[in-house]
């Protein structure tokens, strides 16, 4: 699902996964031999000095770095690969005539928080006519405190997603004397919480289904951020506009 900007130069919008369209991310285009654009870079953040990035985008014909240096610059079938690097820790961002893109150098972080901070996953299967489970996808983002040393101010640095361990706990005592995180679903090393199968469950107290309230946590760089996650039950009437 994408927007085109009025030139059809550029466009903008989210794609999501045939099979789990709950499971998508935001995609920004450009045409080939459209002017220059800028998209991003892949990754955004790195531990280190420098890093090989990619710079994704059309046109990079004369890229330029403001905050630290570029090495090592080709151009590719996606934009352009080059290694990004800078005299310590900080944000270089990496530009031309048609954008820039940011890339975080850094060595720690001050803290960790997770994307989304709240979402809802579904239970699913365990007959031939129930819905499929609906997974939900988490991310770790680093940050640095800013120039004020306070946590979520407004100069606060977002460095970028942070590759991460993942787990998840019972969120409450009522959580906790029904089991929730034994039950309803299980995190994967990739961020996405897989939920458990539906229809009742006669392990459990009342033989309830495997839905449960979860706390998600996220560690990355020594630091940790947490997120609430509901799984609940089966959508048995899914509309395709929602």
């Amino acid at each position: 699902m994408v927007a085109l900007s009025e030139d059809g130069a550029q466009g903008a919008g989210r794609q999501f996964l045939r099979d789990a369209d709950s499971l998508g991310a935001g995609i920004r285009l450009a045409r080939a031999d459209g002017p220059a654009a800028v998209l991003g870079a892949v990754p955004e953040a790195a531990q280190g000095s420098s890093a090989a990035v990619q710079i994704v985008g059309a046109g990079l014909g004369d890229l330029a770095a403001e905050g630290g240096s570029l090495a090592d610059v080709a151009a590719n079938a996606f934009g352009a690969a080059a290694t990004v690097s800078a005299g310590g820790p900080g944000v270089v961002h990496v530009g031309s005539a048609g954008g820039t893109a940011h890339v975080a150098l850094y060595d720690s972080v001050d803290r960790v928080s997770v994307e989304p901070d709240f979402t809802i996953a579904r239970v699913g299967g365990g007959s031939a006519i129930a819905p499929g489970v609906v997974p939900a996808h988490f991310t770790a983002v680093g940050w640095w405190n800013g120039p004020d040393g306070q946590p979520g101010t407004d100069d606060d640095i977002r460095i970028g997603e942070l590759d991460a361990d993942w787990s998840v706990a019972d969120r409450d005592e009522a959580s906790a004397a029904m089991q929730d995180a034994k039950y309803a679903g299980a995190m994967q090393d990739n961020g996405i919480f897989m939920p458990a199968i539906g229809g009742p469950n006669p392990e459990r107290q009342f033989s309830t289904n495997n839905a449960g309230v979860l706390t998600v946590t996220g560690t990355a760089g020594g630091q940790s951020g947490e997120a609430h996650l509901i799984v609940t039950v089966q959508r048995f009437i899914d509309p395709p506009l929602r």
